[in-house]
């Protein structure tokens, strides 16, 4: 192979290991929004599950208080 054949190998190589490494840097940050997401969708999960929660008890109140109120009604 002639120096032209190994520029262009080299040249080669160069390209590969950049558009690899930018693979990388894709794939991790990939990775670092999935777990964001997670974080998130775990976060928000728990938010409605205390509102749900408070509602529920909220509700009961009422019906106990409806409860009582009717019976001295």
């Amino acid at each position: 192979m002639g120096d032209e054949g190994r520029l262009i190998t080299e040249q080669l190589r160069h390209m590969i290991d950049l558009i690899d490494a930018r693979l990388d840097r894709i794939e991790q940050n990939q990775m670092h929004l999935r777990e964001m997401l997670e974080h998130r969708m775990g976060y928000l999960e728990q938010q409605m599950e205390d509102h749900e929660g408070r509602i529920r008890a909220a509700t009961e109140g009422v019906t106990h208080f409806n409860s009582i109120y009717l019976d001295f009604v």
